[in-house]
Parts: structure tokens; C-alpha cells; sequence
């Protein structure tokens, strides 16, 4: 049955969110049972139908939502049609009727359409994995749809900018389901809706598990309730072990605490991140679990000022360097609640830093941090660093200017250096010659550097790096370092070293020379061409020797071809290489030149040259309608010549049921040469299958904008229950505008004989308003009284049986009186005695009078239907409040009064002053009273 009811939650309250209704909320369930009643159907009649085609509900898969939906929808059709909705063997399904039927009413406003089309099968068969592996449906479901979203955002594969956001986009960090064997933090703060269990071992062995209420107590049997919203588990422990001490026998080590199931909460995500909005999750995640299932704070999004918003007094920062580079541990701070809102505003101060550190990075700067922070955070500087080289680069107005930093000076002195938005730091490398060496480049295999020994060759030196084919072997170029680190040129004679190795032809080599290679090929005479638009594999770099002759059609021909989209013609950019800012554009004639190769605008390309051949619909206008309104699919269409009327209704999906068929209006853009653009608009009359001659002949223009007007005042029903202690309870729908409380419980037949008025309660589910305080038994005396509340959609009218009585509960002495009878809060129950009396009688008389620690002054009754009554203070007497039937008589336990009695400030009571005084007021207020009677004599 739980099941069902979860299929029918989903199905029919699921919307395109990562929320997903609690199945277990008995509005949830109330919600789907009523969509049954609305559509006409029962659970039986769904089970045998499903049953029918294979489906076993208690079963189901969550790839099956869909037909399940499906089948729904067709029994739906099937009921209005006449049929009973229940397919029986070999028994032909009625098709979907094609023109609107009378039906017994009209769909219900909360039918809700099949589930979102992201529910590919691949998608259903993951949400059954994650539920086999232990995740509710909620968190099934709500982790499909964040890792869609994180599919179509590109934003995701990008480099992080600043420190701290690779931990987000690189997955480092993950969402926790509740089924995960997480160790929860001592500091994890309770919730409503956590499930903890009690575990006693000892002379007393026990196992115990409590769901925290939406009050935020757990209530044990034979104990008073226990508060444990807002504690952390820690405290929870304490508070537990101090409780269940009083009414259990056990010892040190043999009390245990733990969190069985975790709260579902709902964290709003907003500012600077990659994928705002509102995430469901598991209350076991904290803030850096949230921001990850936003893909984490965007390429300007603060690491380091992360703010999380619980109520407009209580915001927490968040400091992202925390935890990833000091490795301080994760904080209460950090731990999330119900509607939390966390925001990243954009980073105030990001300095780059490059160069010789261990790591490279843009870092985001709190108010304080300057230099120093700044190496820390990049790890320090590398082994090969030259401290007393830092430079930063910073903006200056409308220049960037160049600072020079001897940090080995700044270090020793301990001082800092202050960096600005958007400093560029660079440690520079320290230069380390290679010592015994000289270096070949150029024209060579093998370019590097060689080791240098006694009477090094210039010949035996290339054999090592071994010319390359196209070297150029008449000479060679020789850097040589000079002893003030300057470098001499000179060119040396290759061709002559070569023909007499040895000879004084053939240079020694000594240690730092730099021997460049040249190459013989005519770098000037070679280049590339490139080939783009409508061909058939465009060439983005073609190398070919610009002395030859290839021509268009030549580089048309190596792209594969034209499109069959292709213009008729091309161009050629060309650049001059001599002077790149001036440009070419050469007009070809593709079809002539591909059928006529020979002819003279068949131009010979040259390197550089672009050949673009562009494609039709950059030249063709995108021609447009739009249809909206009360239709299924509204949308914008690309325009076709001959399009109706009729296939515009179509093509989005037809007319709703609250459609007006007689007011499809079409509004056309009329534009004609040398005049004012005017927009006339003409209403057509259709009828609900858009099959009107009218509608078949209407002709489409570009342009056109196509409204489906709402039925005036259109509304479908709504839908109210009552139940209890009525003749005929169930749904009934509201007849009227504003049709209050006892016309509808009229209608049910009126209250039975059983009935209790002062009991009735009246919840409403519209705006999430709750349980509403209202005087049943004033309504039906006197319609015209405020009590007789307007109805509206969802109202739940419950009548309950007849209450004859009056329990008392709280701090009284009824333990004392009745020993093993009452229950750990002190509850007992009497028989109502009758109009007048207050709760005092009631205390005295049955519950032994209030017990010492009993708060007096705030003593209530809280009366069936929901009102509650306080203890007044008229003069000096303490009124306590009447008593009606089936009401709870509660005394509060006095507040416990700390002050320390050796506190020299501490005021003395002068206790014949307060005498006097008294004595004086009370004198005062009896001459006035006396005053008053004589004046009304």
C-alpha cells in the first residue's frame, strides 16, 4: 500500500525539480487518493488494469512510471466514454475519443502531465540502481536530474580560474545520499524529521527508535516528551542519557545514540555559481556538499566569502581556504538546515601568481593578505626561485605598469608587500648555464646540447647531432660567449671544414658555443591555404609551394566538392604578406570555373589565400509564426509557403479543453514599400477539432501571431472533504463562489447524532495555511457569524465523535494519589462536570492539586477545537479558564530560577515595605470599588 501511494505521489506532484514529494505525508497521500476520486477511478480498478498488462504495482520499477501514467490516463478516457475502466481478458481497449465527450465533470486542476521527457529509459534504469543501493525515491530521482543538468552545462569542463573551484568541477567532492555509511559529525544539529534510535544494554536492554516531530520532540512511551531540534547529536546523547536514566537501569558504555535515518532538507543556492536554485538533499551534507551539486561557484564566484543565510539575523561565512590549504576541520558552521540559503557573491580581491612557486594559480585575498599570504597559499617557493627578482604587473589608470620586489630584503626585514586587484606576480627562475657543454640547433636530427672535451671539432660535434637532408652545408652560425656574458656572431665555413676535418677550417668547439644549423628550402616560396564553408571536408591548413599553380577549382576539388547548399560563388581573401593590413577580396564564379577550368577567374592561389564558399540560408530570411495561448504545445514554427491556420493548431498540439474556439485571433505585421508598418488582427471561429472550412482556407503569412483565447470565466471545479460525524461524508464540490462551512455540511446531510461541534477542525492545504481555529457549534446557531468560514479547493472538514472528557496533564500531584496508574506526564482523565467550571476545580478535585514546581500563572486549556485559554491575574486572584468538553487541562513546569546567592550585587527585599504597599493598593482598590457601587445606587 505505501507503495502505491508513492508511485501515485510522484505521478501525480513531481514537477520538472530536483524536489520530489514526500510519500510518507499524509497530504501527499490524501493528494493522491483524491486525484483517483477525480479522475473517476479506484486502487482496485488500477491494480486489476495493471495487472492486465503485466504490471505488478507493489513492484513497479521506476522505468515503468510512465506507462503506469499512461494506462492511468487511458482508463481515465475509457470511465468518461461510458466503460468501467477495467480491461478484462481478451477484451479489446476503446481507443481515445477523437471529439470531445460529455463527461460527469471535468478534469481536476491537480492532474499533473506524465513524468519529465529527461526520464529516458537509461535515466530510469539509473534512478533503479540508486534505489537498489539503498537512496529513496526522493533522492533518486532529485540526483537524475542534477547530474542532466550537469551534462548540458559545458561550464563544468572549463579551467577553474581561481583556487578553490577545480574542488567543484572535478567532482572532488560529492553529494551524500541518506543510505550512505557516512560517520555522522558529533556536531550534526537535529531536525524535524530525523529518525534517531535508543539503544540500552545492562539491567535493562532495550532498543528504541523515534522520528523527531514537526515540533521538534520525540515522545517515549511512559516519558515526557524530549526536545532535540536545534542540539547536536552530542548533546542529544546527554540529554537522552540524562531522561531515560530516571525510568532505565543501566551503566557506563551501555547507553547508545545514533542517527538511523538523516532529514531531507531543501538548500537554496544563489549568486555567483554555475547552476542556481534549490537542491533536495540529505541533511547529512553541509555546505561544501550543496555548493557541489550547484557545480560550485562560477568563473567569478568567491571561494573565500561564501555566505549561508538562515534567518535575517543569523548569516554564517564560509572560507573555502579553510579547509582546502590550512586543513582546518569542518565546523557547525558548515552544517545546513531546512531552506537554508547559501550565497556566493562575486571574489572582491584575485591576484595571479606565476613562475617559480610550487603552485601556480590565481588566488582569491582577504582585507590583510598581501605578499606573503600569497606565497603561502602557492606553496612556497621552488628550489630554483630568485626571491630577489619579483615582479608584479598592475593596471594604473589607463596603463599597466611593472614593480620591481626584492622579497629577500622584505623577508629579512620582516615587512610585506601590498598587491591590488588583479596583480600579476612572477617569481623568475634562476639561469643555471649548462657547464662543459655547447648547443646545435637548426638543420639537424638530433638538436641539443653535447658535452664539451679537449680539441672539440666542429665536424665531430655535427656527427653527434647529424645533419638533416635539407641542411644547408655551405656555412653555419656560431654564438659564442663572451666573459662579460655577451655573445659573439660569426659565420663559419662548413662547406671547407668538411672537404679537410682537422684543419684549422674545421673551428674548435668550446664550452657555452651555440652552433645554428641552416636550412636550404626557400621558406618565402611555401605557405598554406585554407578551404571553409559549404564543401565537403574544409581544409583549415593545406601546405603547398606557392611557385606552382594550383588553382581554385584545385583547392575546391582536395575539399571534397561543394554542398548541394553551395552559392553559385566564392571568394578568395587574400593578404598582403609585405603589409598584413591591407586585404583582398577576389569575386569567383564557382560554376563557371568548375565546368571551365581554363578560364582566366580561375585564379592561381597564393600562400595565405582563404577560400570561402558560402552556403544558401546565409542569404534566406528565417520566416517565422508563433501560436500561443490555450493550446497544448505553444511555440514558435518555421514558416512555410501554403501553411494554414489549421496546421498551426496542429503543430501545437491542439486546442486545451479551456479553449474558446470561437476567439483565435491572428495578428499580422503588414509591410508595405514606402509606407508605416501596421498590424491588423482578425478573429477567427473554429470549432474543437480545428476541421472548419474556416481554418482549413485561413493562409499563413510570416510573421503571424496566432492567440487562443481562454472560455470567459472558465474554472474547474473544486473539490473540498469532510468526514467524521456527518450522515454522508466524502468530496464535495463547491457549487458556488464563496460558499461557506454550513452549506456544505447541509449538503453532507447534516451532523449525525454522535457529532461533537466544539471538536470540528478545518485544515487547508492552499497556501499551506494548516489547521484553522473555528467555533462549529456559533456557525450552525448563526450562519452570519465569522465562523462560518469561506471553503476553498483541498479543505478538510473533520467532526469527530462525541467527547465526554477532560484530561489533565503537566506538573500536578495525581502520581502521588494514583501510583502506577498515571503516565510519565502526569496525564488523567475525568468526566466532563458540567458548564462553569474552571480548571482549578478540575485540579483540585482530580489531579491532587498542582505539584510544587508547577507554574501557576500559566496554566491553559486547550479546548477541541483548537483554542487555547490562559490563566488570567484579575487583582490579586489567579482566574484559571472554563473547562468545555473533550478540552486538556496542562500545567507547565516553573521555569528553573538560577542566581547565585553569594552575588554581592544581589538586592535584599524589604519585606514590610512590599507588606505596606500591598496593603496600601489593596485599601485604595476597595474605596474605589465602594465608590462605584454608591455612584450606581
Amino acid at each position: 500500500m505505501k507503495l502505491f501511494f508513492s508511485l501515485f505521489a510522484i505521478l501525480f506532484c513531481c514537477h520538472l525539480t530536483a524536489q520530489i514529494p514526500d510519500p510518507n505525508n499524509p497530504l501527499v497521500q490524501q493528494r493522491a487518493r483524491q486525484e483517483l476520486v477525480d479522475r473517476g477511478l479506484t486502487e482496485a480498478e488500477v491494480r486489476q488494469r495493471l495487472e492486465a498488462e503485466g504490471i505488478d504495482l507493489d513492484n513497479a520499477r521506476p522505468d515503468q512510471l510512465p506507462r503506469i501514467q499512461e494506462i492511468i490516463d487511458e482508463m481515465e478516457a475509457e470511465k468518461k466514454n461510458g466503460g468501467t475502466g477495467i480491461l478484462r481478458p481478451g477484451e479489446p481497449r476503446a481507443a481515445p475519443p477523437t471529439t470531445p465527450q460529455p463527461a460527469s465533470k471535468p478534469p481536476s486542476k491537480s492532474s499533473q502531465p506524465p513524468l519529465p521527457s529527461q526520464f529516458t529509459p537509461n535515466a530510469a534504469k539509473s534512478i533503479e540502481r540508486a534505489i537498489e543501493d539503498g537512496a529513496t525515491v526522493q533522492e533518486a530521482i532529485s540526483e537524475e536530474l542534477i547530474d542532466a543538468a550537469a551534462e548540458q552545462d559545458t561550464s563544468l569542463t572549463q579551467e577553474a580560474r581561481i583556487y578553490g573551484h577545480q574542488f567543484f568541477r572535478n567532482q572532488n567532492i560529492s553529494v551524500f545520499r541518506q543510505s550512505d555509511n557516512v560517520k555522522v559529525d558529533p556536531s550534526y544539529i537535529l531536525g524535524a524529521g530525523d529518525e534517531i534510535t535508543v539503544q540500552i544494554f545492562g539491567p535493562s536492554v532495550e532498543s528504541f527508535t523515534y522520528e523527531i516531530s514537526p515540533g521538534g520532540f520525540i515522545q517515549p512511551t511512559q516519558m515526557p516528551r524530549i526536545t532535540l531540534k536545534g542540539v547536536t547529536i552530542e548533546e542529544a546523547r546527554a540529554i537522552l542519557r540524562r531522561q531515560f536514566s530516571r525510568f532505565y537501569v543501566f551503566g557506563t558504555g551501555q547507553f547508545v545514540v545514533t542517527l538511523n535515518t538523516a532529514r531531507t532538507i531543501r538548500v537554496n543556492i544563489y549568486g555567483e555559481v554555475l547552476r542556481r536554485g534549490s537542491y533536495t538533499v540529505s541533511a547529512i551534507n553541509n555546505a561544501y556538499n550543496a555548493l557541489a551539486a550547484s557545480g560550485g561557484p562560477s568563473d567569478i564566484g568567491s571561494v573565500r566569502n561564501i555566505q549561508i543565510n538562515r534567518t535575517a539575523e543569523s548569516s554564517t561565512t564560509v572560507d573555502l581556504y579553510d579547509f582546502l590549504i590550512a586543513g582546518n576541520p569542518i565546523t557547525n558552521e558548515l552544517a545546513l538546515d531546512n531552506n537554508d540559503y547559501i550565497f556566493v557573491p562575486v571574489a572582491d580581491r584575485v591576484v595571479t601568481i606565476e613562475g617559480a612557486v610550487q603552485r601556480p594559480f590565481a588566488y582569491e585575498l582577504k582585507a590583510g593578505e598581501q605578499l606573503n599570504t600569497l606565497l603561502r597559499f602557492a606553496g612556497g617557493l621552488a628550489e630554483n626561485a630568485y626571491a630577489g627578482g619579483i615582479t608584479v604587473r598592475r593596471f594604473a589608470g589607463d596603463r599597466q605598469v611593472v614593480l620591481d620586489v626584492d622579497y629577500e630584503t622584505l623577508r629579512s626585514s620582516g615587512a610585506d608587500f601590498t598587491l591590488k586587484p588583479g596583480d600579476r606576480v612572477r617569481v623568475p627562475q634562476q639561469s643555471v648555464r649548462l657547464r662543459g657543454s655547447a648547443q646545435v640547433t637548426g638543420a639537424v636530427v638530433y638538436p641539443d646540447s653535447y658535452g664539451v672535451g679537449e680539441n672539440l671539432r666542429l665536424t665531430q660535434l655535427l656527427q653527434r647531432a647529424v645533419l638533416a637532408e635539407d641542411a644547408q652545408r655551405q656555412f653555419v652560425f656560431l654564438q659564442r660567449l663572451n666573459p662579460d656574458s655577451t655573445y659573439n656572431f660569426q659565420s663559419v665555413a662548413l662547406a671547407a671544414a668538411l672537404a679537410a676535418p682537422g684543419s684549422t677550417a674545421d673551428v674548435n668547439i668550446q664550452e657555452g658555443d651555440i652552433v645554428t644549423v641552416l636550412s636550404q628550402i626557400r621558406r618565402s616560396a611555401l605557405g598554406t591555404i585554407r578551404v571553409q564553408g559549404a564543401v565537403e571536408n574544409p581544409i583549415d591548413s593545406f601546405p603547398f609551394d606557392a611557385s606552382g599553380t594550383l588553382r581554385v577549382s584545385d583547392a575546391i576539388y582536395l575539399a571534397g566538392g561543394l554542398m548541394p547548399d553551395a552559392t553559385s560563388f566564392a571568394y578568395v581573401f587574400r593578404t598582403d604578406p609585405t603589409n598584413p593590413s591591407l586585404k583582398q577580396y577576389i569575386g569567383v564564379d564557382i560554376l563557371e570555373i568548375m565546368a571551365n577550368p581554363d578560364r582566366v577567374d580561375n585564379i592561381i592561389l597564393q600562400a595565405g589565400d582563404i577560400v570561402r564558399i558560402f552556403d544558401r540560408t546565409r542569404y534566406t530570411d528565417r520566416l517565422t509564426f508563433q501560436v500561443s495561448g490555450e493550446v497544448r504545445q505553444p511555440d514558435e514554427f518555421a514558416f512555410a509557403e501554403g501553411a494554414t491556420l489549421r496546421d498551426a493548431i496542429r503543430l501545437a498540439g491542439g486546442l486545451l479543453f479551456e479553449a474558446d474556439p470561437s476567439r483565435v485571433e491572428v495578428f499580422r505585421t503588414v509591410i508595405r514599400e514606402g509606407e508605416s508598418v501596421q498590424t491588423v488582427a482578425a478573429t477567427v471561429d473554429v470549432d474543437v477539432d480545428v476541421e472548419t472550412t474556416t481554418a482549413a482556407d485561413f493562409l499563413l503569412e510570416p510573421f503571424d501571431k496566432i492567440y487562443v483565447r481562454r472560455i470567459p470565466q472558465f474554472d474547474l471545479e473544486e473539490v473540498i472533504y469532510i468526514g467524521g460525524e456527518v450522515r454522508y461524508p466524502g468530496n464535495y464540490p463547491l457549487l458556488r463562489d464563496n460558499e461557506r462551512l454550513v452549506d456544505v455540511i447541509q449538503r453532507a446531510g447534516g451532523l449525525t447524532d454522535e457529532a461533537f461541534p466544539p471538536g470540528a477542525t478545518l485544515y487547508r492545504n492552499e497556501q499551506e495555511v494548516g489547521f484553522i481555529v473555528m467555533d462549529l457549534e456559533r456557525a450552525l446557531d448563526d450562519p452570519a457569524v465569522i465562523d462560518n468560514i469561506i471553503l476553498r479547493e483541498g479543505d478538510q472538514i473533520t467532526i469527530p465523535k462525541s467527547k465526554d472528557l477532560v484530561i489533565i496533564q503537566g506538573a500536578t500531584d495525581a502520581g502521588e494519589f494514583y501510583p502506577g496508574v498515571v503516565t510519565a506526564d502526569g496525564r488523567i482523565a475525568t468526566a466532563y462536570r458540567g458548564n462553569g467550571k474552571r480548571a482549578r476545580y478540575y485540579l483540585n478535585e482530580f489531579a491532587g492539586g498542582p505539584a510544587e514546581n508547577a507554574d501557576r500563572r500559566r496554566i491553559a486549556v486547550l479546548h477541541p477545537n483548537g483554542e487555547i485559554k490562559r490563566t488570567k491575574n484579575i487583582l490579586f486572584f489567579r482566574v484559571t479558564p472554563k473547562v468545555r468538553r473533550g478540552s486538556i487541562v496542562t500545567v507547565p513546569v516553573k521555569p528553573p530560577k538560577i542566581q547565585d546567592p553569594n552575588d554581592p550585587d544581589r538586592e535584599k527585599v524589604d519585606w514590610g515595605k512590599v507588606i505596606a504597599d500591598s496593603i496600601g493598593q489593596a485599601t485604595a482598590i476597595l474605596s474605589l470599588v465602594l465608590l462605584v457601587q454608591q455612584v450606581n445606587r
